[in-house]
């Protein structure tokens, strides 16, 4: 799970998840699987370029892209694509924004919320959620 940087809420996680031995597990040692990381953007770059330099294929190069000068510069190190997830669930018009100038970074906090419902049948952002209880905004926003 060191992919998931910043904050895991795994009560979210397993409120949502379809096998019932899984929930008590991720309720009770979530925590010590998933340890949090900080959220830094492009927190693989450095070792993706080994890999890049290695295979010298055309690669993907996956992890945390949030900023116009962040995708730039991963684009700029050689990769020829780079992968937006976060960034594209909190608005889904993010890299139109980029384009017209109107954002630079995203306004997505990194609260892995949208991780957590994978199991549920949305894939949301609770920034932009209008119903969210104020338990689970406080929960969330630690």
């Amino acid at each position: 799970m060191y992919v998931m940087r910043g904050r895991m809420p795994v009560r979210i996680m397993a409120h949502y998840m379809h096998e019932k031995w899984m929930k008590p597990g991720v309720r009770w040692f979530g925590n010590l699987l998933m340890k949090p990381e900080p959220f830094s953007e492009a927190y693989f770059l450095e070792d993706a370029k080994k890999v890049r330099e290695a295979l010298k294929l055309p690669l993907v190069y996956v992890g945390g892209m949030v900023s116009k000068a962040g995708i730039e510069k991963v684009l700029g190190d050689g990769f020829e694509f780079v992968q937006i997830a976060l960034a594209l669930i909190h608005d889904p018009a993010f890299i139109n924004k980029i384009k017209t100038g109107e954002l630079s970074v995203s306004g997505c906090n990194h609260s892995n919320y949208c991780i957590a419902v994978m199991y549920s049948s949305k894939m949301a952002c609770y920034q932009n959620e209008k119903d969210r209880s104020a338990r689970w905004l406080k929960y969330l926003e630690g």
